[in-house]
């Protein structure tokens, strides 16, 4: 279970920086910066890392956590960059990944959070 903490905790700091990396962005600012789109898929794929080595045990216990979505949409960032759907990573990013922060948040150890 300690192992599980602390993959929550990385989980949670790569769904922030998603959120700092798109705080004040439009989606036509994401759609036309390189530099922002690059930012924000290097924690998707952080975020799908981490979701991948949680326990079985613990995401069977946590189905409210969309664990195959965040992991599938790590490996489309991993395998297939250049078939990346932009409009779609925004879209997560800025509907998507407010409500896991709000998940997520609550099942961090209070002593290892941040």
């Amino acid at each position: 279970m300690q192992r599980d903490d602390s993959l929550l905790l990385d989980m949670l700091q790569a769904a922030r920086q998603i959120l700092e990396y798109t705080n004040g962005l439009q989606e036509p600012d994401f759609l036309s910066s390189r530099r922002d789109q690059d930012a924000v898929l290097l924690q998707f794929t952080v975020l799908g890392e981490t979701a991948k080595r949680v326990s079985v045990e613990f995401q069977n216990t946590h189905s409210e956590i969309p664990w195959r979505k965040i992991i599938g949409f790590r490996n489309v960032v991993v395998h297939d960059y250049f078939q990346v759907d932009f409009h779609r990573a925004w879209k997560i990013a800025s509907r998507d990944i407010p409500a896991l922060i709000n998940t997520l948040e609550p099942l961090v150890p209070p002593d290892s959070s941040p």
